[in-house]
């Protein structure tokens, strides 16, 4: 597991014992068990709210609401499926996964996922994606931990947020070897 940001490595080791190999991303990518990702940072506009906003007010005007944001997360989308990637938007919050869902959906199938659906909904999801029937899953971060689709390639990680460990658990989700993958 990568080390947590909220020291909560200590926790692990105190109930598993001291680590007792560090193998890298880069390691495993050398020997082809993971595909070599391509990071794209894409730069927004300042934030131009009030300094004194509270997070729930920011993450609101700046994540959720902010069309140049959201705008660069649907063009994203649509171009790495024309690329013929297959696409994991992971957001946060329930609303702007449905808001992009509907601007996603206008241009291509793709399915919106969240704690709300049913291990059978999500499934079928799955196979949908399997079966190349869909190019493109919006999900919450349901799929965060325990999901295994390597036929995953692209992300977007429209959500933000603080946590580096589930950021790199996110990527973890694409970088997954898969035949034809690179």
């Amino acid at each position: 597991t990568p080390h947590r940001d909220d020291n909560a490595s200590l926790l692990i080791e105190a109930v598993f014992g001291n680590r007792i190999v560090d193998i890298s991303a880069s390691y495993l990518i050398q020997r082809g068990f993971l595909a070599k990702p391509i990071i794209k940072f894409l730069k927004n506009s300042k934030y131009t709210g009030d300094k004194k906003d509270k997070y729930p007010t920011v993450y609101k005007n700046y994540i959720i609401n902010n069309d140049e944001r959201n705008g660069r997360i649907i063009t994203g989308a649509s171009r790495l499926v024309e690329q013929s990637y297959q696409v994991l938007v992971s957001y946060q919050r329930l609303n702007h996964g449905k808001f992009l869902y509907d601007q996603i959906s206008k241009n291509m199938p793709c399915v919106l996922l969240s704690g709300k659906d049913s291990s059978e909904i999500r499934m079928a999801a799955k196979e949908q994606l399997e079966n190349k029937e869909i190019n493109c899953i919006l999900a919450s971060s349901i799929f965060d931990l325990g999901v295994d689709l390597p036929s995953l390639s692209g992300l977007i990680l429209a959500g933000g947020g603080k946590s580096s460990v589930r950021a790199l658990q996110r990527i973890g989700r694409v970088v997954r070897s898969y035949p034809g993958k690179s």
